[in-house]
């Protein structure tokens, strides 16, 4: 968390306080009772990197999470909940079970609520 707030610090998107609260915020999410399990170093995790698909607009899942082949997918969401969400992870999965990949499982995870969200 703290490699995240400085930069976005040093690019001037937060003040010295702001990234102070981000931190706070990044920590919550980071080791939130459901999710601290996808941050662990023995997997191999993907941030935001484009799924390409020919004749497709680019999808970018904020966390894919590869343990024994399979994938987890996580993705953060800031407002309020939207069915379009839930169609948005479907997607993501639909695109790597093409390119050979496995899903395990899907989760949203609503920061604002701190509530994690299983897609099925």
């Amino acid at each position: 968390e703290e490699v995240v707030a400085n930069k976005m610090k040093a690019e001037g998107i937060f003040n010295e306080e702001e990234k102070n609260e981000l931190k706070v915020k990044l920590k919550e999410v980071i080791y939130h009772a459901e999710l601290n399990a996808f941050f662990k170093k023995e997997f191999k995790v993907i941030t935001e990197r484009p799924l390409l698909k020919q004749n497709e607009k680019t999808r970018i899942p904020d966390r894919v999470i590869l343990k024994n082949g399979e994938a987890f997918i996580l993705d953060y969401k800031t407002g309020k909940r939207k069915p379009e969400h839930q169609q948005q992870l479907n997607d993501y999965a639909k695109w790597l079970e093409e390119a050979g990949v496995k899903v395990q499982q899907k989760i949203l995870f609503y920061t604002a609520e701190q509530k994690k969200e299983v897609v099925a």
